[in-house]
């Protein structure tokens, strides 16, 4: 409320007062009060008024600050829905002398570590795992569940599972200076990698490279392997590790990157989908400690 309007309203009492009190001033006691109720009249409408103005102006400027605030929060949230729309992590390509060496796991690894800041030549993880060879009846002592099977020096027939992978990584982080873990997260579904890879963390995976021969190739079976205590493995035909590195939310596609042979691809949701469950979702990621 404005001072004028408190002074006036003031003024208009004193002179009810005298008023009531037969002091009118120079005019009739109904001419007094009459000119009273005027003032009195007047001056409460003058005041009823300027608190009105105050009032809309105080909403006004909460208004315009609401809508401002509102504005602004739309707007990042549109920023960072436009942000997670396509994710590409840069992992570099590891060389290998495929005429030499044909463990696909360990390049693998070692793109994935050097991610993460490691130096890692991917020769240096063989001293990182058990290797074990099969016997003249092509059986292998132990699961790739548990061990590396086959000679990766000696032909393609080698590989093993994301237990042993997993192992593999943390054996090379720990005599390497820590702060990182290997974690096997096997068995999560595909939609549920994306925020892996929102993070910054590549997921490594296994599949069979058969898509590379054409998105309407369909992942098979190679024959079973063999282990010493009679179980049989079931095994991919193609099998192979690499990287998923990216996806499209839009477009809704994934780049996978196979370090091995130097090359990335683009591949739709459902084809990923089909390759990682035929695999049984196996998938290796490594977190910060």
């Amino acid at each position: 409320m404005k001072r004028t309007g408190i002074r006036s309203l003031a003024a208009a009492i004193v002179l009810l007062m005298c008023t009531a009190c037969g002091q009118g001033t120079s005019g009739t006691p109904d001419t007094t009060e009459a000119s009273a109720a005027a003032v009195v009249s007047e001056t409460t409408a003058e005041t009823t008024e300027e608190a009105t103005e105050e009032v809309s102006e105080e909403t006004s400027q909460q208004e315009t600050a609401e809508t401002t605030e509102t504005e602004t929060v739309s707007e990042t949230e549109e920023v960072s829905e436009a942000a997670n729309d396509r994710v590409e992590l840069e992992v570099k390509d590891v060389s290998v002398n495929r005429d030499e060496f044909f463990g696909w796991e360990f390049p693998t690894a070692a793109a994935l570590l050097n991610y993460y800041g490691f130096n890692c030549d991917y020769m240096d993880l063989l001293d990182c795992v058990e290797i074990v060879r099969r016997d003249d009846t092509f059986t292998a002592p132990k699961s790739p569940f548990d061990a590396y099977v086959g000679d990766p020096t000696l032909d393609y027939n080698c590989y093993c599972y994301s237990p042993v992978f997993t192992d593999m990584l943390n054996n090379y982080i720990s005599n390497n200076g820590g702060g990182y873990t290997a974690v096997d997260i096997s068995g999560t579904e595909l939609n549920d990698l994306v925020s892996e890879i929102s993070e910054g963390n590549p997921v490594a995976f296994w599949s069979s490279t058969d898509f590379f021969n054409g998105l309407d190739v369909e992942p098979k079976l190679a024959i079973d392997e063999y282990i010493g205590d009679g179980t049989r493995v079931k095994r991919v035909g193609g099998d192979h590790v690499m990287l998923i590195t990216g996806y499209d939310s839009v477009k809704k596609t994934y780049k996978v990157t196979d370090v091995f042979i130097g090359e990335s691809i683009e591949l739709p949701a459902d084809i990923l989908k089909k390759y990682y469950d035929f695999s049984d979702k196996m998938a290796v990621v490594i977190h910060k400690s």
